[in-house]
């Protein structure tokens, strides 16, 4: 069965683990600007928003809107994925994103957004407080997810 990764904000201390793993995982170095997950602090509700890409259901908004097809899904594991040789840096996908999950990197050298880490994510196996999880698509969990992700938008106004 298919994996998705699940956020639940009630959990999030904003420790940043998870930044820093994921930085550290694509980037060898802890820089939070070029995590593909980042957090967010939603006042006046005082709620943290761990923020990562959704993985939307195909066609995926940024996928769509690529002139140049650099966005795809992954066969392996579902996760929509940017080719970095063949995407031109234009930033369609980010104005296509809905959820505000597709970043320019701070080096302007390619885009950012979660990939899994090839199925196994890295912010899930160091999440101290099971803010994140990575289970089995069942429809039961993936109308959660909707429903989460929707709250997330709407609290982070996108």
């Amino acid at each position: 069965m298919a994996k998705t990764l699940v956020v639940d904000c009630d959990k999030c201390t904003l420790c940043g683990l998870c930044v820093m793993v994921c930085s550290v995982k694509h980037e060898g170095e802890f820089n939070p600007l070029k995590a593909r997950i980042t957090l967010d602090r939603v006042m006046p509700e005082g709620m943290m928003v761990p923020k990562v890409c959704w993985q939307c259901d195909s066609p995926a908004p940024c996928e769509e809107s690529c002139p140049v097809e650099a966005i795809s899904r992954s066969r392996a594991n579902g996760a929509v994925v940017i080719d970095h040789e063949i995407c031109t840096l234009c930033e369609t996908c980010v104005e296509a994103c809905p959820y505000d999950n597709v970043k320019l990197s701070p080096d302007c050298d390619k885009m950012l957004k979660c990939d899994l880490c090839g199925g196994d994510p890295e912010c899930v196996k160091y999440c101290a407080y099971g803010t994140l999880s990575f289970v089995d698509a069942d429809p039961e969990t993936l109308e959660s997810k909707n429903r989460v992700k929707e709250e997330i938008a709407a609290l982070l106004k996108l």
